[in-house]
């Protein structure tokens, strides 16, 4: 810059001001210098300034400078962003001490919101997509894919009552035939009977590897699989109950044993396990017992390969290092053919079995019971406990387990206070509180409940979604108490039945009986105040 001053001064300064210089009479001088403040310039100075400029600025006390700035940006929940920002800045600048400056930015954001970070991807009518953020999935209708896109997917729990549904990795899998492991294991709750009982579990562990030699990434989930095994000439057997898992052409490997339970078929030796491989035309029994009910006691004793089996009393699991079909049926030995006798506990031809052997052929199913699901109340924030009120007339106590998406099963134990155990002792079905620890971040339970009753096993379950942080959930009704008993209505004891001149059985406990053209005959104790009229 050219700058014209009193007195024969030339310059040519580029100037970039830190400080301030007074510079007096006859001073010749080269400087390079970064300065702050004002120049004052006197008498007859021929001075020759090197400077850095990187404005053009003229001698006066101020600068006004306005920046326009226009700054396009995309912004989406995806990989682009779209933003629309005009920014305006003004600055003022003035050859003092101190630079002030104005700056005022207006923003204006365009955002396209999806409820799904995946929802752009092309999927299917028949695919649902699984959040990797996502631990638990319901699935009510058949033929469902559940896409996976991250071998780190939260996914935990898997409620299905639905028939031919399938894991997608194919989004996780590099090329066909390769294997997958997933950091979080999954426990799987289906109906396959479709009869609105969960009658098979399977449990992943954490960090297990599936792999094939040319598996697609496709994992099917438990579908009932029709399978007979064919009687020898000393055994028969029936009630059988098989699933396909894995793949339908190859045996799945895992790295880590999975665990398969048959939900009730526990509790009997009759009931023999097996798996059926791909291409086989026989079943393959299985005979070796875990030597325990847990991951690492198992994972020890097969050793990466193989399968065993357990019985807990009241469900049979099978562990495995593969997938395919698996199974469980109920033994029986051959007897010789005889004529047709009496049935046990009196009665001619065509009467009934005893109670708890089921019902006879061609005869209705046993009566129902009333072992019930009446409450459940939950705090999950501060006490972490869940206490559940279950009705039965059982004579001892059921047994309740909790399946959850977090702690996984867990056993509900009968509460130290008991508030029916007084009317218990009147009342003809007995209710029981029981209870069980809860994690903070459990959102999903199926709660189980299990009795033995005259020799029979009932059963009745319910799903309890946790909404919030405590709650509670009226599910059935609770039975009255009715314990009110006064002295002016008869009271009837010890009331019998005797099927022809068979065994007379209790009413309270022998329920299952059939009739075919015979004499009934009940009798009773019964005690009353005044005479009776009639009975």
């Amino acid at each position: 810059e050219s700058l014209a001053l009193d007195d024969k001064i030339n310059q040519d300064i580029a100037v970039s001001l830190v400080e301030s210089l007074a510079l007096e009479d006859k001073v010749n001088q080269d400087n390079t210098v970064s300065l702050v403040e004002s120049l004052a310039l006197n008498d007859k100075i021929n001075t020759v300034l090197a400077v850095s400029l990187v404005e053009s600025l003229s001698l006066e006390d101020k600068i006004n400078t306005i920046f326009t700035v226009s700054i396009t940006e995309s912004l989406s929940l995806e990989d682009k962003i779209n933003q629309d920002i005009p920014i305006v800045l003004v600055e003022s600048l003035s050859l003092e001490d101190k630079i002030t400056k104005s700056i005022t930015i207006n923003l204006q954001d365009s955002l396209a919101v999806r409820s799904s970070a995946t929802a752009l991807i092309n999927q299917g009518e028949d695919q649902e997509i699984i959040e990797n953020e996502q631990p638990l999935v319901i699935v009510t209708e058949d033929n469902k894919e559940l896409v996976i896109f991250s071998e780190d997917a939260l996914l935990t729990g898997i409620i299905m009552s639905a028939s031919d549904v399938t894991m997608n990795y194919t989004l996780v899998q590099n090329n066909v035939g390769d294997p997958v492991t997933i950091t979080n294991g999954w426990t799987l709750l289906a109906d396959i009977n479709d009869d609105s009982v969960f009658d098979i579990k399977v449990e992943m562990a954490d960090s297990t590897t599936m792999s094939a030699p040319n598996w697609n990434g496709l994992l099917e989930l438990p579908t009932f699989t029709p399978i007979t095994i064919p009687d020898t000439e000393t055994e028969t057997f029936s009630d059988t109950t098989a699933i396909e898992i894995g793949l339908s052409t190859e045996n799945m490997v895992l790295s880590e044993p999975a665990r398969i339970e048959f939900t009730g078929d526990g509790g009997n030796s009759d009931f023999v396990a097996f798996f059926e491989s791909p291409g086989d035309s026989a079943v393959t029994f299985i005979d070796t017992v875990c030597e325990a009910d847990d991951l690492a006691t198992v994972k020890a004793q097969l050793d990466g390969t193989g399968e065993c089996k357990f019985d807990d009393g009241t469900d049979l699991i099978i562990w495995t290092t593969h997938f395919t079909a698996f199974g469980d049926s109920r033994k029986s030995s051959k007897s010789s053919p005889s004529g047709p006798s009496a049935p046990s506990g009196g009665g001619s031809s065509g009467g009934g079995g005893g109670g708890g052997g089921g019902p006879a052929p061609g005869f209705a199913g046993i009566l129902g019971t009333p072992l019930t699901i009446n409450e459940v109340s939950y705090d999950r924030c501060d006490e972490n406990m869940v206490r559940i009120l279950i009705s039965s007339d059982a004579d001892i106590p059921p047994t309740v387990i909790l399946h959850t998406t977090k702690a996984g099963t867990v056993y509900a134990t009968l509460a130290a206070v008991q508030p029916f155990a007084e009317t218990n002792q009147l009342t003809k079905i007995d209710k029981y509180v029981y209870e069980a620890p809860l994690a903070s971040n459990e959102t999903f339970m199926m709660i189980v409940v299990t009795e033995i009753r005259n020799g029979v096993q009932n059963k009745v379950q319910s799903p309890v979604y946790l909404d919030s942080c405590s709650g509670s959930i009226a599910i059935a009704d609770t039975p009255g108490d009715e314990t009110e008993i006064s002295l002016d209505v008869p009271r009837i004891f010890d009331v019998k039945f005797q099927i022809a001149n068979g065994t007379k059985h209790l009413v309270s406990t022998d329920s299952v009986f059939y009739l075919d053209g015979q004499d009934l005959t009940v009798s009773a104790i019964i005690d009353s105040k005044f005479p009776l009229k009639r009975v």
